[in-house]
């Protein structure tokens, strides 16, 4: 009777044609591994790679959990790096290797304060993401 009305619905799967199958019930597990062949994001990404610069992380690697739909874009927010000794941000992502199965970057740090040749990793910093997308 007004439009600020809602109601809910659910349990509801359309048919092409007129002959209705039996309800699919997926796994919880099985729809997410689906979502993920289109979107990934990560608040502490499994990126390692080494220290090529004191303003660049290098190279930085890792395997996807599930295979996307296509190579994956990358965005990022200002993720935390460490070199062992120093800590700096990542302020853009350069070049992509990306595949369906991995995601390779090089990547721009904020400050110039790391140390070539050691390895550095992403961690866990706050609220920062790191997205792949691969939709349609």
């Amino acid at each position: 009777d007004s439009t600020s009305n809602e109601w809910y619905i659910t349990g509801v799967q359309l048919e092409a044609g007129t002959t209705a199958s039996d309800f699919e019930f997926l796994p919880h597990d099985v729809n997410l591994q689906r979502c993920q062949r289109y979107f990934q994001t990560y608040t502490q990404p499994p990126l390692r790679g080494a220290i090529n610069g004191a303003s660049s992380l290098g190279r930085a690697a890792m395997v996807l959990p599930v295979p996307m739909r296509s190579a994956p874009t990358a965005s990022s927010g200002a993720l935390p790096v460490f070199d062992g000794s120093s800590v700096s941000t990542v302020s853009s992502i350069g070049v992509s290797y990306n595949t369906i199965h991995k995601v390779e970057f090089d990547m721009t740090l904020a400050t110039s304060v790391m140390v070539v040749g050691r390895a550095g990793i992403v961690y866990q910093g706050g609220n920062e993401t790191l997205t792949l997308s691969a939709e349609l």
